[in-house]
Formats: C-alpha cells, structure tokens, sequence
C-alpha cells in the first residue's frame, strides 16, 4: 500500500519542475507516516466462564486473540519496547498473583509473584512498573530487574493508577468518598479529588487531565469526570452503565470499557476529544457473548523507517 502510494505520488508529477516533484515527494512521506501511526493496536483483558485471555484489536475494530490460558486477567501496561504486562490472579485461596511479560510475538514469561490482588499497572518514563495491590493497600514499583519496591501504603483498596507528562502518579481508592491522590517522583502525596465511590479507572491526556471513571456520591451516574491540572472537574462523557478501565491512542480519543450492560455484556466505546461517542467493539458481536471486558492498553506509537522497503 505504501509503496502504490509513493509510487502514484511520483507519476503525478513526472515532468514537472523540481520544486514541484520535492513538494510531491514530502506530501508522499507524510501520507506514509500518518498510514502507519494508524496501526496502534489496542489489547484487551478479558474473562468468560472458561478463564482469561487477551485480545487484540487493530485500529479498525479487527479482534484477534493474543495470550490464552490466564485465570483472571486485570491491569495491562505495555512498556517502550512492546512488551505487554498482565496481572493476573491465578488463585484465591491463598491469594496469588503473577504478572506476566509478554514479548510482541506473544511469548510469555513470569516477570513477578506477589500474594496481593493487584488490579492496575502502569509505566513510568523510566520504564519501572507500577501496580496496586488492592487487598494489601499498596502500590508497588518494579525495576525492569524486576527488583520491587513498595512506593506508597496505608491506601483504602488502591485502583486506578495514570501518570501525567511530568511524572506525577495519580491513584484512586475505590471506597466510598474516595479520594484520587497525586504523588510527585519522591513519593510526596497530596489529595487531589475526593468525593467519588465505587470502582475507579484513570487515564490522562496530553495536556494534563485526568480522567475518572466510576460514580460520584451515591450516584451511579455511569458518567466520565474530566478534571484539569488545578482540579476543576466537569463531566466529559454520561449515558453509560458502569464504566471501567479508560486508555488514549495516539490521536487523543479516549476508549472506555462499559460492563454489566443487559443482554451485551461488555462494550468499548471510542470518545473524541470533542466527546463524540462511538462503538469500538461490543463482546456480544464476538464469538464469546459471556465475554467481559476488563483493563485496556495501547501500543506504543512506532516511528518506522521510511528508506527501508
């Protein structure tokens, strides 16, 4: 395809002078360009009555199975180099979990053990790995080693996990008024929100906003809270059943995994930074309809080099 463009490009504008050919030829390259940073692939967590799996869905809604064999899949975090992170809670009793490294390719390693409920994860810029522990109360990071240090304890059952442009954490308590703390690198914690309940799932943007999903008070408003950088919080998105994990592709649209709904199951739906909805997959119209939804993540964008055929 890249190649039919280029080349389509070109005979366009054979004979032509030069300064003409050379603005032919960088419309070309961005063309390509923007072709390729299409292929953001997001993956899925997800679990039906015969266990956990990861799903793969390429820009255009296209579903393929990427990891089976998992128990009860939850957070995902891909790191710089494509690998794709997966906690997954393998037994209640006692509680373990293992989070799992997958390679690109799908090959699977142990990368940590831990004897919590860890829910969320997430990456720094320096590469370590975050995670909640829900149960213990603690959010955990990794070194790529896959050396552990506890960052912060003492929290009320620790969800959603999102980093901003300047490395600050934001972490959000699924208790009833909730708060969502932000920590600076060096672990200073201030409360940045308080007042939401339930299940939260974060997600920030380009600019510094955070996104919450989960219910305000005792509301289950099945709403999308957008709160700026100084803590001014508006509703960016309502209508839905009980949204979940949120995650941004490249071009800032937001995706939201919407669960419990009657006779669907699980939705993801696609928000514009306009907050224009639309649906992305619905877990009904795949081949399993007792599919739930579960943790969202995207690829990192590849910057691929045009010179190579």
């Amino acid at each position: 395809m890249k190649n039919k463009l280029t080349k389509t490009r070109f005979n366009a504008v054979l004979g032509i002078a030069g300064r003409l050919f050379g603005r032919a030829a960088s419309l070309g390259a961005v063309i390509l360009i923007c072709h390729s940073a299409r292929a953001q692939d997001l993956y899925v967590s997800a679990k039906d009555d015969n266990g956990g799996t990861v799903l793969r869905f390429t820009w255009d809604g296209v579903q393929s199975t990427f990891a089976l064999g998992l128990s009860a899949p939850q957070g995902l975090a891909m790191d710089s180099a494509g690998n794709l992170l997966v906690a997954d809670v393998v037994s209640d009793d006692p509680i373990i979990s293992l989070i799992y490294k997958f390679s690109p390719d799908g090959v699977r390693s142990t990368f940590a053990t831990l004897s919590g409920l860890p829910t969320d994860l997430a990456f720094n810029a320096a590469g370590n790995l975050f995670v909640s522990d829900y149960g213990r109360g603690n959010i955990y990071q990794y070194k790529p080693s896959g050396a552990r240090t506890t960052f912060a304890s003492g929290l009320s059952r620790p969800q959603g996990l999102a980093f901003d442009g300047a490395g600050n954490l934001f972490v959000g308590e699924t208790t009833y008024n909730g708060h969502i703390y932000r920590y600076k690198p060096d672990g200073t914690r201030i409360t940045f929100a308080s007042g939401f309940s339930g299940q939260m799932h974060l997600a920030c943007d380009s600019a510094g906003n955070l996104y919450v999903s989960g219910s305000f008070g005792d509301i289950m408003s099945g709403n999308v809270y957008k709160i700026t950088p100084n803590g001014v919080r508006t509703i960016f998105a309502s209508g839905m059943y009980a949204p979940g994990s949120l995650a941004f592709d490249y071009r800032g649209n937001l995706f939201v995994v919407d669960s419990g709904i009657p006779e669907v199951s699980s939705v993801i739906y696609e928000f514009t930074p306009a907050a224009k909805r639309s649906t992305f997959a619905k877990a009904a119209a795949l081949a399993d309809p007792g599919l739930e939804f579960n943790y969202l993540a995207f690829q990192p964008i590849q910057i691929p080099n045009h010179r190579q055929q």
